[in-house]
Parts: structure tokens; sequence; C-alpha cells
């Protein structure tokens, strides 16, 4: 039998980015890499984003996608402090295996957003 899960991977990471950076940053994720990155929903106002992350959107199976959260959680301008949570397509990430891909996901876009910090 295997261990039930129950929490989410995330994080929360300082980054000398605005938010419009970090809007521009993963647009530009989403533009090369279409086929793993899909923009769901952003608000500028509220400071929030949401990516569709899976390895090949062109099959038509979403039970392999997983949804990334990223939002900003300060008031700073130029700089600041963004939370990444990962969830499952279907809801909460309740096995060790979507834990593991849910922080691999995690893991590439924000060392994706932190390339382009420079």
């Amino acid at each position: 039998m295997s261990q039930v899960i129950t929490d989410t991977p995330y994080k929360i990471e300082a980054l000398n980015y605005s938010w419009e950076n970090v809007r521009a940053c993963t647009d530009d994720l989403t533009q090369r890499f279409p086929e793993s990155y899909r923009m769901a929903y952003f608000n500028d106002y509220y400071q929030k984003l949401i990516l569709l992350i899976n390895k090949n959107f062109f099959s038509l199976d979403m039970a392999d996608t997983q949804i990334l959260i990223i939002s900003k959680i300060d008031s700073s301008k130029e700089e600041g402090l963004y939370s990444f949570e990962v969830k499952s397509y279907y809801g909460n990430i309740s096995s060790q295996k979507d834990v593991d891909k849910g922080w691999s996901s995690l893991k590439n876009v924000s060392s994706y957003l932190k390339l382009n910090e420079a």
C-alpha cells in the first residue's frame, strides 16, 4: 500500500524581479516551450498567475498535467517575494510520484526565472 501524501510542493523565493519582469519571463517560457507550458490565468492587479505544465500538451491525456501557481506576496515594486505552489490537475497531490514530479516542475520554472534574473 502506498503512503498518502497530504502536502503539495510549495516554496517561497526572493527574486530581484518586479512583477512585470516575472510576467514577461513566464510569457517567454510559454512561447519557447509551448509543448510543455501553457498560461491558464494571470491577474496583474492581484499579481498572480497559473501555468499548466505537461510533458506533452499535444497528447489528449490531461492526467499528467500539473498546475503551478505563482503569486507575489509582498508590496515592493522592484523586487519581491514570490510563492510557488504545484497542484495536480484533479486537485491535491496524493502520491509520492506526483510530489516528486511537482518538485521537479517547480524547480524547473524557478530556475528559469533565476537564469533570466541577471
